[in-house]
């Protein structure tokens, strides 16, 4: 139970993303067996957590508490310390740009203005776009967690990481469409479209089934062809995603889904 109450602060404070994501990167990179410098993998890590905090803290601002979930509520109470964590955060990144390669920079700066642009038309311009909360997110997300191994890569990437690359994606998908699902009732009246929200849960659950076939089938293949550990650990990422989707009525599972789906990016610590 202590356990599970410190992961929860780990968790508001959307450390167990952060934690997933530099795990990920950090894998990505032993899989093209190149060598990422502490500089990127930090930023990556303070990237990842303001975009969160931000997201959090914006998304605070327009809705009533009664209308906020745990993690809103937790980022509104504590906004003003979260705020000037945020600053910092910020202006620490600035400082790690000195220390990183120039074409992961380059890389970096231009994803950068993908993630603002997708910002800037949720916060500024109150534009919502269908597709926003899944698969921009789930592109954002796989591409900054691919970036720094891929910028200082100088071979030929092969058939076994692009495979890789779209499990992963596939993978950050069907976790997004699995919270969405989950989060239907919170969505719909806290006036935040998703797919499930949109089109019902039906035809997300048909897309869920499809993208559930698609992954294991690949990862078999994948496996098969290429004997590589990676595939082992996609298909537990997959099975566990799979598992929450598919007992969504069990409680345990209402309860803790958030902290297991978030949970499952950790899993490829164990390729280091």
């Amino acid at each position: 139970m202590f356990f599970l109450a410190i992961y929860r602060y780990f968790n508001l404070l959307n450390l167990d993303v952060v934690a997933g994501a530099v795990i990920c990167s950090m894998a990505f990179a032993r899989l093209l067996d190149v060598e990422v410098s502490w500089a990127a993998l930090s930023l990556l890590g303070f990237t990842i957590w303001s975009i969160y905090t931000f997201d959090r803290l914006m998304d605070g601002r327009y809705k009533k508490d009664a209308l906020q979930s745990d993690r809103h509520r937790f980022h509104n109470r504590r906004g003003s310390l979260l705020s000037w964590l945020l600053v910092a955060c910020i202006l620490f990144s600035a400082i790690l740009l000195f220390f990183i390669p120039p074409t992961t920079v380059l890389w970096g700066a231009t994803l950068a203005c993908g993630v603002l642009a997708y910002l800037a038309t949720i916060h500024l311009l109150k534009i919502k776009w269908l597709v926003h909360k899944e698969v921009v997110i789930a592109t954002i997300y796989t591409l900054g967690v691919m970036l720094a191994p891929l910028s200082i890569y100088q071979g030929d990437y092969g058939t076994s990481f692009l495979l890789c690359g779209v499990i992963f994606f596939t993978i950050v998908l069907y976790n997004l469409l699995v919270f969405s699902m989950y989060d239907e009732d919170f969505d719909s009246k806290s006036d935040l479209p998703s797919l499930v929200t949109v089109l019902g849960k039906k035809p997300v659950n048909t897309l869920l089934h499809i993208l559930s076939v698609f992954l294991i089938v690949s990862i078999l293949l994948g496996y098969i062809n290429y004997v590589n550990p990676v595939f082992i650990v996609f298909f537990f990422m997959s099975t566990v995603l799979i598992i929450i989707h598919r007992y969504a009525h069990h409680h345990f599972f209402q309860l803790n889904y958030r902290f297991i789906g978030d949970a499952v990016f950790l899993l490829p610590v164990v390729l280091l």
